[in-house]
């Protein structure tokens, strides 16, 4: 086998609940270019779910910030990640944005994505806790992503 096989296949199989990976990503995955003139943005983001078959990853964005404008609606849907537990996130704490779940396609990021990390199991129980509470998580998503 290639080492390039051998590669993929080893990403493939890092696409789990609880993995961290950093991709760009567009606005139809939902996520804002940060400036007028871009077209897309390089994001953080932790899956929370797989499809049943294996097409669409559910997953959160890993933000530096809890987007100001919104605060009202989305800070109780915020998990906060600490410098101190994940050596990746560089000496910053970052939020995890559990209140909309996003889709990723599973093929995308087997090819596209870098792996970054694994999340905690305690912060993947909080993250799905949260995830549930959430009114824009609606149940057919939960189930869709087995997390009902």
């Amino acid at each position: 086998m290639a080492l390039g096989h051998f590669s993929l296949d080893l990403k493939r199989m890092s696409i789990v609940k609880g993995s961290v990976f950093r991709m760009t990503l567009y606005p139809s995955e939902g996520v804002v270019p940060k400036h007028k003139s871009d077209i897309s943005r390089d994001k953080y983001f932790v899956v929370l779910g797989i499809e049943g078959d294996n097409l669409l990853v559910g997953s959160f964005l890993i933000n530096t910030q809890i987007n100001i404008n919104l605060i009202e609606i989305i800070a109780p849907y915020q998990y906060l990640l600490t410098c101190e537990s994940y050596e990746f996130l560089n000496q910053k704490s970052r939020y995890v944005d559990c209140y909309e779940i996003k889709e990723i396609s599973w093929n995308r990021i087997a090819l596209e994505a870098d792996y970054i990390g694994m999340l905690q199991d305690e912060d993947i129980e909080n993250i799905i806790d949260i995830t549930k509470a959430s009114p824009a998580n609606k149940p057919s998503q939960l189930k869709k992503y087995n997390l009902l």
